[in-house]
């Protein structure tokens, strides 16, 4: 295999030498531009080519292990011009398309090197804020992961235009809005059997009751609220939310005497059965649990989730992965311990889950509120007023 190396003070030159010997039957497999000189320093631009019956090398590494027994080496620096014929314009669109040293040697090359620095610089201290915020809100890792790596994708493709830190960080807080949704339908149009799920002492109890008011108030109609319990309900139960229960609309009730309470009319007449159901701790109370909810009308009957805005996410995904049940929604408690909105956000965003209520505190109604992206997003810390407003 024979290889040709020709040198000469550009490209055009050089490949107008490589095409005088090959013509036609020219295949060029490397391109090189480079400067030599101390003082006073020049261009050359140097290129391997074969003709085309032989077997032209596929990767750099067949490249460098090259015979180079037999290579010739042709200065042709003394050529002339060569006219914009087709072969030039064949072989020029294949190295310019992807022709980095070349483009280091354009002068405009280092200019706009230096702008591109100058505006990534600018790129940094924007995203630095965007991370600073998702921090001090106490956003989920991934969560923050994946917003900073849209958000740097949506920052380069502004280039050369930066946007400004008022631009930059609305559409930041818009992205951010857009990552949740909340449950208007069933604010509005609730259920007949609304079922709560959730860890113990996550505030079930008191969310049940805070919802059955809410609603009772709402549609001016009869609620059921049942507190499922798995075996014998222990006497203190009883009267441990007495001061939030309002006329009879409260039962206990052992899940595995539901069925019967399900006939009764406290139940059947009611617009609305809220069911606050146990936590499982084995296999039994889950079965049990899981044999009731399994024998509700699906048609009529949405479960939602009860979460503690201040548990670890660990505890969290953990608890989801023991209760392999669908949920439509989910309800936040003890907002106000945690005074931060960002693992909410976070949680509804990875579970894909609409928000319904959030509460923060035991009074009936003020520490339960209907929930909106409007009203999440205005309790992160360091959302400025134009948001808000």
């Amino acid at each position: 295999m024979k290889f040709t190396k020709i040198i000469s003070s550009n490209y055009e030159k050089s490949l107008h030498k490589a095409f005088s010997i090959y013509g036609n039957d020219l295949r060029i497999v490397s391109r090189k531009d480079y400067e030599e000189g101390l003082l006073i320093k020049k261009r050359f631009c140097q290129l391997i080519c074969y003709g085309v019956s032989e077997i032209c090398p596929k990767t750099r590494e067949e490249l460098q292990r090259i015979d180079f027994e037999g290579f010739e080496d042709k200065d042709n620096d003394n050529s002339q011009e060569t006219e914009n014929v087709d072969y030039m314009q064949k072989y020029s669109a294949f190295f310019y398309d992807d022709d980095i040293q070349k483009l280091q040697l354009n002068p405009e090359y280092k200019v706009n090197r230096k702008q591109k620095i100058k505006d990534y610089a600018q790129i940094d201290v924007l995203l630095e804020s965007s991370k600073i915020f998702l921090e001090k809100n106490k956003f989920f890792t991934d969560f923050s992961n994946s917003l900073q790596k849209y958000l740097k994708i949506w920052l380069e493709s502004k280039l050369p235009e930066i946007p400004s830190q008022e631009e930059f960080e609305k559409h930041f807080l818009e992205k951010i809005s857009n990552s949740f949704e909340c449950d208007h339908t069933t604010q509005v149009f609730p259920p007949k059997n609304f079922v709560v799920l959730g860890k113990e002492k996550c505030g079930k109890s008191q969310t049940s009751l805070k919802v059955s008011y809410i609603f009772s108030k709402l549609k001016n109609e009869k609620t059921a609220n049942v507190k499922l319990y798995y075996s014998v309900i222990p006497d203190d139960k009883t009267t441990e939310n007495s001061s939030l229960i309002l006329n009879d609309d409260y039962k206990d009730c052992e899940v595995t005497k539901i069925r019967q309470l399900v006939n009764e009319p406290f139940v059947s007449q009611s617009s609305l059965n809220i069911f606050d159901c146990f936590s499982p701790k084995n296999k039994e109370e889950r079965k049990a649990l899981f044999s009731f909810l399994n024998g509700l009308d699906k048609k009529i009957t949405k479960f939602f989730l009860i979460l503690d805005i201040s548990v670890p996410e660990k505890v969290v995904h953990r608890f989801l992965s023991d209760m392999r049940l669908s949920c439509q929604g989910i309800i936040f408690t003890k907002a106000d311990e945690m005074a931060c909105y960002g693992p909410l956000i976070s949680l509804c965003s990875e579970l894909q889950l609409p928000v319904l209520f959030i509460t923060d505190g035991l009074k009936i109604p003020e520490n339960i509120h209907f929930a909106s992206n409007y009203y999440i997003m205005s309790q992160l810390k360091g959302v400025n007023k134009s948001f808000q407003e």
